[in-house]
């Protein structure tokens, strides 16, 4: 049995080839519906939507949308034990009052009986005429029902009294800085046809995009970007806040930036870069659909609900979503750019502190800087500049490490540049490591199908016994082949990460009989990669997705102590 064992695991850790699945499909093909939703429609507008899901058992993820736009909305969350019935009385309570508040920025959390309300706000200020309520867990379905009912069967939503506009100045009483929203809308895409969910993705790659690049540009200028909205698959509106005196320059840079993807449109970097992050959150969700629980299809219905009417199955969304987004390429999300950063999309918020010294801009104010730029845009690609030029970056793309030209009046606060990098400054890899960046440990292939084979292994060697295993070994062998190609830093992030598999790890460490074949095969194909200089530069993006301090993970590797670095990881 000893001698099974290793070869059981080992051959799923050490090789070079991978294994693709194709899944045959027509993009006029209908896709599958979720069924196991219940909803329900009350006569003033509320939408309910309830689905039963036991796991964890006894476990309750409520999320309420109060929506205006399709840019304007706020999402109010709350995960909990299923008998603290007074706390879903509360957040119901909340939530209705919140959003019958005229204007203003609410507080990011409110604490209530010691449990986290999240209120979190997305795009422009402003309340929503509807509400929907998205319920899973394992709950009295009756009780939430009554809640429901008697917080918002009767309800008014607040309608904002002031006429949308494109461009909004407004001040705030909690507000301690500005805070600076320039929003494109994301593009709407009905869900009947795999067609249209691979258009949903298209334009869901047109906004990422453009939030990252919006995001460098803060980071450029040490300012914080905030992203008010927990993610889950789809991109949320964020914004920058800034220092009053700040604003103009700030939003001048803002501006040009878009004038920039406006005319050179998407990079290859930024396309790629978007990519990888996607397929990887795509690989993580595939490999767990099986132990889906609710929070995640809490969520999952939530980013529908806010883009569309309809709800996909959430295996076939996962299933088809894996194989769409490869076939979308760069091209395909520039000649959507043009219609997605169009005047007519866009809008534009400033919220000053209700006590600021001075507004500084107005509507009008925004308008000529907006004509300005876009002036200055045009003149610098003659090679000339008017006499009002206010800011102009010397490359048009903050997308490449470059040091910022400023030209017309002095900036108020000097910007640094970005560190330049010598490639033939040669270095030993552990004091290089600040220069490699996150994004590298993500470049390792690991596809949705050798997640959904690391988590069949890993948890059937957890659950299974000896003898169970013995009877499976021909068919785990088959799929350990065909995983052999992941590199031992991406197998160990994967499994560390997920919580069930780093459960599953700790049940394996009870048996030697399990334990040594395992920890064996991460040993060997860790001391393979040593010996190609293929670690170091993984380990930023490694300490990053594990929470873990890179010195001690660059300590361990050093030391060559691979079993106590995964040891360490447990």
């Amino acid at each position: 049995m000893k001698m099974l064992l290793p070869i059981l695991i080992a051959t799923g850790l050490c090789a070079l080839a991978p294994a693709v699945e194709v899944h045959s499909f027509e993009l006029t093909d209908l896709i599958a519906q979720e069924q196991q939703v219940r909803t329900v429609q009350y006569p003033n507008g509320t939408k309910l939507m309830v689905q039963q899901h036991a796991r964890p058992e006894l476990w309750t993820s409520v999320r309420v949308i109060s929506r205006q736009d399709s840019v304007r909305h706020r999402i109010f969350s709350l995960d909990m034990p299923s008998e603290q019935t007074g706390k879903m009385e509360e957040f119901f309570s909340y939530c209705k009052e919140a959003i019958k508040k005229e204007g203003g920025i609410l507080e990011s959390q409110a604490q209530v009986m010691n449990c986290s309300f999240k209120n979190d706000l997305s795009g422009q200020n402003g309340s929503g005429g509807s509400v929907s309520i998205i319920a899973v867990g394992d709950f009295d379905e009756e009780y939430l029902q009554e809640l429901v009912a008697r917080n918002f069967a009767n309800f008014a939503p607040y309608q904002e009294t002031r006429p949308y506009q494109a461009i909004n100045v407004i001040t705030a009483p909690n507000a301690s800085k500005v805070s600076m929203h320039i929003n494109y809308a994301t593009l709407e895409q009905s869900l009947g046809t795999i067609g249209d969910l691979r258009e949903k993705w298209v334009n869901a790659f047109v906004q990422e995009i453009y939030q990252q690049r919006m995001e460098r540009v803060a980071k450029f200028f040490e300012k914080p970007w905030v992203h008010p909205t927990t993610r889950f698959l789809f991109p949320r509106h964020g914004y920058v806040q800034v220092q009053e005196e700040d604003a103009r320059n700030i939003l001048a840079v803002l501006l040009w930036q878009v004038e920039a993807m406006k005319k050179g449109g998407y990079s290859t970097e930024d396309f790629n870069e978007n990519k990888m992050r996607m397929r990887s959150s795509l690989q993580y969700l595939y490999a767990n659909e099986p132990y889906v629980d609710s929070m995640t299809l809490c969520d999952y219905y939530t980013d529908h609900c806010l883009h569309s009417d309809s709800i996909p199955s959430y295996g076939e969304f996962l299933d088809r979503s894996m194989d769409l987004i490869e076939t979308i390429s760069l091209s395909d999300i520039n000649e959507r750019l043009e219609s997605f950063l169009s005047n007519e999309n866009r809008s534009i918020e400033l919220v000053y502190p209700e006590k600021a010294i001075d507004v500084v801009l107005q509507n009008d104010d925004v308008e000529h800087l907006l004509e300005v730029v876009k002036d200055v845009a045009d003149f610098y690609e003659e090679g000339m500049l008017p006499d009002d030029a206010i800011l102009l970056l010397a490359n048009h793309d903050l997308s490449k490490k470059s040091t910022p030209r400023f030209l017309g009046p002095p900036l108020k606060s000097e910007a640094r540049p970005l560190p330049i990098s010598l490639a033939n400054d040669v270095k030993p890899v552990a004091d290089n490591l600040a220069e490699y960046s996150p994004d590298l440990f993500w470049q390792l292939p690991l596809s949705g199908q050798d997640a959904k084979l690391i988590t069949y292994i890993i948890s059937n060697m957890a659950e299974k016994s000896i003898f169970q295993l013995m009877f499976e070994k021909k068919d785990m062998e088959k799929k350990g082949d065909k995983i052999r190609h992941v590199h031992p830093m991406r197998f160990m992030g994967f499994v560390f990460a997920d919580h069930y598999l780093k459960k599953c790890v700790r049940q394996i460490k009870k048996s030697s009989f399990k334990w040594n074949p395992l920890i064996e095969g991460v040993v060997k194909n860790m001391k393979t990669e040593y010996a190609n200089n293929n670690l170091m530069q993984y380990v930023p993006g490694f300490a990053k997705l594990l929470n873990v301090n890179s010195e001690q993970v660059v300590a361990f590797i050093e030391k060559k102590d691979f079993e106590g670095l995964f040891r360490f990881l447990m």
